[in-house]
């Protein structure tokens, strides 16, 4: 039987198209069985072992605070840490000093400009090559003015977690408590003498002071001082069974929230020279601050010697 031309190549052309499914069939084949085979190995033969992640970490309400809370014998607090928000910049993350000074002024317009832009201008530490990365701009920001400052959207600007120092009884110890100074570190009083202490034991350190003998002693040196006429005093209240202080003041204080506004209060005046007199009376103002800041040895008393100027 006799094949005309159109039929061979209609035949050619059927083969080639069968060769070439064939082809890709066996393709298809080859990669579906290299997967079925990898999913045994991985299921079956050498199943792989889970990897154990770390559960997250809920929160159960307990603030990250560094340093310990201290109370009165009674458990009243006297001195506690709470999270506040610190600003800060990185200068090699702004471009543009000024104009970024600028408008951040308009969230925090008690910043010098001028200071301002030198903080967050490019620089080096010191004589080195070492850029400078973190520079401080504010403390303490109320949420308020943080997101208010986050709107602005300037690059640089960060935000970290940080910890202040807050005594609730203001004025009743301040000078027994002491103070902290911007880092958390005790620079005076008991938050000095116990600073290691507050800092690695977060449990509260209860005092032998009682804080409702410490505001009664205070209104009467208070008192006293007003009665003579006086300008400062002193008082210190044992227990006399075991010698506990009960309660130490000394006139004048001041908040311990705001040490520095006894600063401002006891700058020298500049427009007169103090008379002999003035003098002999900052004399005895010194004298009276030793009652809290001067150790003696045991067994030693005072007595009460009121004072006018």
């Amino acid at each position: 039987m006799r094949v005309s031309g159109p039929e061979l190549a209609r035949r050619n052309q059927l083969e080639t198209t069968r060769g070439r499914l064939l082809i890709a069939a066996g393709g298809f084949a080859l990669l579906f069985g290299a997967v079925g085979l990898k999913l045994a190995v991985a299921t079956v033969i050498d199943p792989m072992q889970p990897k154990l992640r770390a559960a997250a970490r809920v929160p159960d309400g307990t603030p990250n605070i560094g340093r310990a809370p201290i109370t009165d014998r009674n458990g009243e607090v006297l001195a506690v840490s709470l999270q506040v928000t610190e600003l800060y910049a990185n200068p090699q993350e702004i471009n543009d000093p000024v104009a970024a000074a600028d408008r951040l002024r308009t969230v925090l317009p008690g910043l010098d400009r001028e200071r301002l832009i030198g903080r967050i201008s490019q620089r080096t530490v010191g004589d080195s090559d070492r850029p400078v990365r973190l520079a401080y701009i504010a403390r303490n920001l109320p949420p308020r003015q943080q997101q208010a400052i986050n709107d602005l959207g300037i690059p640089g600007f960060h935000f970290r977690a940080a910890e202040r120092r807050f005594y609730p009884q203001g004025r009743a110890a301040a000078h027994v408590l002491g103070s902290v100074d911007v880092d958390g570190h005790g620079i005076a009083g008991v938050e000095k003498s116990f600073n290691e202490r507050l800092r690695t034991d977060h449990s509260p350190l209860r005092l032998s002071v009682d804080v409702r003998v410490q505001v009664a002693l205070r209104e009467a040196v208070e008192k006293a001082i007003a009665d003579f006429n006086g300008i400062g005093g002193a008082g210190v209240v044992l227990d006399i069974n075991t010698a506990e202080v009960m309660a130490m003041v000394s006139l004048p204080d001041y908040d311990a929230s705001d040490p520095g506004g006894l600063q401002q209060r006891a700058r020298p005046s500049r427009r007169s020279a103090p008379s002999p007199r003035g003098r002999r009376c900052r004399s005895r103002r010194a004298r009276t601050r030793t009652r809290t800041s001067t150790a003696r040895p045991s067994g030693s008393t005072s007595r009460a010697r009121p004072s006018s100027c």
